[in-house]
């Protein structure tokens, strides 16, 4: 279908011959008419400035009511755009939501039609008119066209106000559409309100064009929604300060911080930092303030307890090895020097681990390597979020391209492999304690890296100072090789260096030749989040064969998300997962085998060091305590039963009971609530004082809902996975307050599923070749752990029989109001019953309510479900 929009010839028109009349007559949804004059025209009937105002549909026209002499913005649009769903009454309604928002926005005062202007070629019947008020000022894009344009402070205060009306637009239930840099206006204050000179340069944020406005739920084919859009905005905006070199040396902070926003806005899973609108907006505050902020100043900045919830986010070595604790037991599994596959939900500390392991992380500990227990290997961390910088995304958008260049996709990526190890070896020949205990000598690493340099038609090392470390520097020669590597992939050039896939092993086999040491202590690479949104699948079939590479000199520990990489590589050989790697996942971990008092352990001694290490007095028994009357979750289920739905002042969540039973590996989470507590309650360094139940509850539920909401946003598939978590929260929420009791009297937790079936039958497997729809979004449901996924058990009908398990993942519990352990479970006779819950999941909580009906004297399959074997 051809893209709405004016066409070249009426645009031409407008821009050179357009001859307007004194006159714009528009004509209301009701009948009515008003009339506007034309302002701008010049003695021919030639309008001035209409090529800077005009978009893709549409165009406006500077006008005035000839009643009040005010003057207005008329925005005329391609009338083919609102021909169906939409029409201008719709956009009217609308558009009185926004009145409540102050000068926020500039909504229109009156909607309707306007004939088309006698001469204009390519015509519509008529043009959809917007009346608002004219805005006397500049756009974001315009601004930044100018040297001096944006300032930082500007950028703060734009940032701000455009998070303000996106989330005064989803509270309304509607969505902007059509956001960007030319659809945000700053607006000077009138000359006639200032009092001072200071009060000229003060300015006002207006949301300009809300011609695209929507229901938040409706569906559009536009490639960035609103959130994407902010994230652009701020892009832009970063840009354009980049490109002030004066601005860049003043407010070096100011940018640093900037960019640490724009990536936490990017993370595949935008709940993760800012669950709520007002942590965004907190953070736009604390990057204001930065302003005035130098850079000598940042290092010298107290650490707060719950800033840098993320690794990525932790520049400062040091600080991450004394924020890392060792407490818990699939930690020692991954520090063994053995090939490992990590997965688990997003913010479990997968990061934090690697990045723990990496020889360049651990020179910053005061400990003697000798002593420690971490240098079973020499560990080199690559990020391909950082390190890879998305680089390889695009290959695989052309179909065939990927084959096309596999020898130079692997090549790219042995050669950022390469250079973080060339760099670790750098940094660790520095450092006496390292290069002892690993016997880094110099004359051998300089023999590896000619014999390294050998293997390239072209010398690609550079000349350098004698004072410079030869490694660091080549190091830095190999990354200009990856660029060009990149580049001429990137352009479709004819590639003038590839590497043999065998290129890595045969450069570590050489290492441990001149460096016998690491025979003992092999290389480990650590290749942190190699998971299908940062790698894509196709591309990902190129690298396995590199990365699984059968190697006594080397081998890689993977992190990932579930599902997040195939294993069969580029020449289909299947490689066996058994042989070649073990798989650890920490949700099943935290959920499957640690014990409760081990994560309450845990829990207690993370948030401990941070509150430690920020010099704060507060611990978690003086501040948070433990959860009695409701530390055991038969009494905390028992409560909930006997207020019922209507909860009132009964705060219950709280303590450090409840923090570990709302834990899944989820580490991040768990650090969004207490900050939030400690936010609730006011808590700062000189603190000791519980924070009362109530803090604790409100904030528990408060982040716990906020995540629940932002299961929306998941791409793909976000609008079923959050229709599948309400409808199942709420399942079992009605259950909990009103079902049958189980026979012991204590309510049903049921936040469980089972389904047995044949032991040959693998349930993701049958809903990919009978429903493969419904398959993408198990896998999404799993993925995003947003349900849990337990080990197959054996079934309960007989050794032939096998049960697949999922459960709700407990941070989302209490955001529906329900209790922390599940007890029982729902069981499942159908693979029906698993399509039904992903298509239809109000019909299928409907179903399974009605099978727990207080009084329901039916059996069969529910009465006495137990834990299977």
């Amino acid at each position: 279908m051809a893209s709405i929009q004016l066409s070249d010839g009426l645009r031409a028109w407008l821009k050179e011959v357009a001859i307007l009349p004194e006159t714009l007559e528009l004509r209301k949804p009701g009948g009515s008419t008003v009339q506007f004059q034309i302002l701008e025209r010049d003695v021919d009937g030639k309008v001035s400035g209409i090529a800077s105002r005009m978009g893709k549909k549409g165009f406006v026209l500077r006008v005035l009511d000839p009643d009040t002499n005010a003057e207005y913005a008329a925005k005329l649009c391609v009338s083919a755009d609102y021909d169906g769903q939409r029409s201008e009454k719709d956009e009217a309604v609308l558009a009185t939501n926004l009145r409540g928002a102050g000068d926020l926005f500039a909504p229109p005062l009156h909607i309707g039609r306007v004939q088309p202007f006698a001469g204009m070629p390519d015509t519509p019947e008529s043009f959809v008119c917007f009346i608002s008020d004219w805005i006397e000022g500049e756009t974001i894009e315009s601004l930044a066209q100018r040297i001096g344009g944006l300032t930082p402070d500007l950028v703060a205060e734009v940032s701000m106000q455009v998070v303000r009306a996106i989330h005064y637009l989803k509270n309304k239930g509607l969505k902007h559409d059509d956001l960007h840099w030319g659809n945000v206006m700053v607006r000077p204050m009138a000359k006639e309100l200032a009092l001072n000179e200071d009060d000229l340069r003060k300015v006002s944020v207006v949301i300009i064009d809300l011609g695209s406005l929507k229901p938040f739920a409706q569906q559009t084919a536009k490639s960035k929604d609103d959130h994407l859009a902010l994230v652009d905005l701020l892009c832009q905006m970063h840009n354009g300060l980049w490109a002030q070199r004066s601005v860049v040396a003043s407010h070096a902070v100011f940018i640093k911080k900037m960019r640490t926003i724009i990536q936490c806005l990017t993370d595949d899973d935008q709940a993760r930092f800012y669950p709520r609108s007002e942590d965004l907006h907190r953070d736009l505050m604390l990057l204001r303030d930065s302003i005035s902020q130098s850079e000598a100043d940042a290092p010298g900045r107290r650490f707060r307890p719950f800033e840098a919830i993320s690794a990525e986010h932790l520049a400062d070595d040091k600080v991450l090895l004394r924020l890392f604790r060792t407490g818990l037991p699939w930690f020692q599994d991954v520090l063994e020097p053995k090939p490992i596959v990590l997965t688990g939900p997003r913010g479990c500390g997968k990061s934090m681990i690697f990045r723990y392991m990496a020889v360049t992380t651990q020179i910053n500990s005061e400990e003697d390597p000798h002593t420690s227990k971490q240098h079973a290997g020499f560990g080199v961390y690559i990020s391909c979020a950082t390190h890879l910088q998305n680089h390889l995304l695009w290959i695989a958008r052309e179909e065939g391209r990927t084959q096309k260049l596999a020898t130079s996709i692997s090549t790219y990526f042995q050669l950022v492999v390469l250079r973080e190890l060339v760099r670790a070896l750098g940094l660790a020949a520095r450092d006496e304690r390292f290069k002892k205990f690993f016997d880094l000598r110099p004359s051998q690493l300089d023999a590896w890296i000619g014999w390294i340099s050998h293997h390239f038609d072209v010398s690609i090392e550079t000349p350098r100072t004698s004072a410079a470390s030869r490694l660091l520097h080549f190091a830095d020669d190999l990354d200009r090789a990856r660029v060009q590597v990149h580049l001429k992939m990137l352009y479709g050039h004819p590639a003038t260096l590839l590497l043999a896939d065998a290129f890595l092993g045969d450069v570590t086999s050489k290492l441990i030749e001149l460096c016998p040491r690491l025979k003992s202590h092999p290389v480990i690479f650590l290749l942190d989040d190699y998971t299908d949104t940062r790698i894509n699948p196709e591309v990902q079939q190129i690298l396995n064969r590199v990365v699984f590479e059968r190697r006594s000199s080397h081998f890689f520990k993977i992190s990932c998300e579930r599902f997040g990489f195939k294993i069969p590589d580029a020449q289909g050989a299947p490689i066996d997962r058994d042989r070649e790697f073990t798989v650890v996942d920490v949700g099943h971990q935290t959920m499957e085998v640690l014990q409760a008092h081990q994560a309450k352990n845990f829990l207690k001694e993370l948030i401990d060091c941070r509150l430690e290490y920020a010099g704060w007095k507060g611990r978690c028994e003086t501040l948070i305590g433990d959860s009695t009357p409701y530390a055991h979750d038969n009494k905390l289920a028992d409560f909930i039963r006997s207020t019922g739905s209507k909860q009132g002042n009964h705060y219950y969540y709280f303590g450090m009971t409840t923090l570990s039973g709302m834990w899944s590996g989820d580490i991040a989470a768990i650090l969004q609530v207490v900050n939030a507590m400690c936010m609730q309650a006011s808590v700062g360094p000189d603190t000791e004082k519980k924070i009362s139940a109530q803090h604790q509850h409100q904030a528990i539920v408060a982040i716990s809902k906020a995540l629940t909401r932002a299961v929306l946003d998941y791409h793909p598939f976000g609008t079923q996975l959050h229709a599948i978590l309400q409808a199942f929260g709420s399942m079992a929420h009605t259950i909990l307050v009103e079902g049958t009791p189980q026979k012991d009297g204590n309510a049903r937790r049921l936040y469980r599923i089972e389904i047995s079936t044949d032991s040959t039958v693998v349930v993701m497997d049958e809903l990919e070749k009978h429903r493969p729809d419904h398959a993408r979004i198990a896998k999404e449901l799993l993925r995003r752990s947003v349900f849990h996924p337990f080990s197959d058990s054996r079934g309960k009908e007989g050794p032939g029989s096998k049960t697949t398990r999922w459960e709700m993942r407990p941070i989302f519990r209490p955001s529906f109001g329900l209790s922390l352990v599940r007890e029982n479970y729902i069981d499942l006779k159908k693979t029906d019953d698993i399509y039904e819950l992903l298509s239809d999941p109000k019909a299928f909580a409907q179903k399974i309510v009605r099978r727990y009906e207080n009084g329901n004297q039916s059996k069969p399959l529910f009465a006495d479900e137990g834990d299977t074997p």
